[in-house]
């Protein structure tokens, strides 16, 4: 699908993408500022528990690698000219054969250089019989145009393939939803999962986030009460996976994201470590603002990152099983 607003030339496209890419020191997908200063060294004690291997988790990291794989084959996943629309409607597909009930939720952006531009959030739903109140995750579904950090001056106009920055927390989250589908009678909460549109539109503060802007925004004070929190995952699939906590999710929900990286410890991952790095700027901000309790997990280390380097062989099936098996965890188990 083609937005009139965008009926332009994709290479012009992509060229003033790029250098429109040169003129932020904040960037997208997600952008973070370091402060390794400071610490919740003292916020977490180790648990010393259970390993995953103890606890009865049926998340497949082989299966979420399966499908990082099968969305590079469709190319990227861009939102200025709708490359990303099969993916979305493979979403659809897949979620609505595992029983969830599915929504797609259309928004025009406001702002910066994707104002005008179709996009589309993908809501996939299932409801609990016992307990209406929503646990929320959500990853990007799109890829960001260019390839701004890539050691290549010649190759920054180049859209990236996105295996880790989009399709990692894509795939954890569908093989969730098929996890959650399996155990779904032992639900104690309802669930629900957003595939965001437009969080890797370009580089800058207000040419990103547009589909969890929409989201957020317009979410009603009941529907916001309805939810219990909201996890967001992006870039982890890295193979060297280290997680650490949000500076942004911790100073607006300490307690969330403390109870995200206990669960970690104890089910033993080690991808996760309990102090904070970076400031975070993605998806979950629009909810944080909204008054959601919110969080995100992202390994802002990956050193391929907006580059055309962001491939397959950059994604482990390992580092994508811990994330879903903490998911799985936290969804069934807490």
């Amino acid at each position: 699908m083609r937005n009139d607003k965008i009926n332009i030339n994709s290479t012009a496209f992509l060229r003033a993408f790029a250098l429109g890419a040169c003129l932020w020191l904040l960037v997208s997908c997600a952008s973070a500022v370091e402060n390794p200063s400071v610490g919740l060294a003292d916020m977490l004690k180790p648990t010393g528990g259970d390993s995953s291997a103890e606890i009865n988790l049926r998340f497949n990291g082989s299966n979420a690698l399966n499908f990082v794989y099968e969305q590079l084959a469709m190319g990227p996943r861009t939102s200025f000219n709708a490359k990303q629309l099969p993916l979305r409607d493979k979403l659809c597909e897949k979620l609505k054969a595992l029983g969830f009930e599915v929504a797609i939720q259309p928004l025009k952006g406001a702002g910066g250089m994707g104002n005008g531009v179709d996009f589309y959030n993908v809501i996939a739903t299932l409801k609990s019989p016992v307990n209406s109140k929503l646990k929320v995750f959500g990853a990007h579904y799109d890829t960001i145009p260019i390839a701004p950090n890539d050691p290549d001056p010649a190759m920054k106009a180049v859209p990236i393939p996105g295996a880790n920055d989009g399709a990692s927390g894509v795939a954890v989250l569908l093989e969730a939803a098929r996890v959650i589908a399996e155990r779904k009678t032992e639900l104690k909460h309802s669930i629900r999962l957003i595939f965001f549109d437009g969080e890797d539109f370009s580089t800058g503060g207000e040419n990103m986030l547009y589909g969890s802007k929409y989201y957020a925004a317009n979410l009603s004070g009941d529907e916001i009460k309805s939810i219990e929190y909201f996890i967001l995952i992006d870039m982890i699939g890295d193979k060297d996976l280290n997680i650490y906590q949000d500076i942004n999710s911790v100073n607006a929900y300490p307690q969330l994201t403390a109870h995200i990286f206990e669960s970690a410890d104890k089910l033993g991952l080690k991808g996760f470590i309990s102090r904070t790095k970076y400031r975070i700027f993605d998806d979950h901000l629009p909810f944080i603002n909204a008054g959601v309790p919110s969080a995100v997990l992202i390994d802002f280390d990956f050193p391929y990152w907006h580059t055309l380097s962001d491939t397959g062989d950059k994604v482990s099936a390992d580092s994508l099983s811990q994330i879903g098996r903490l998911l799985e965890y936290l969804i069934f188990n807490n």
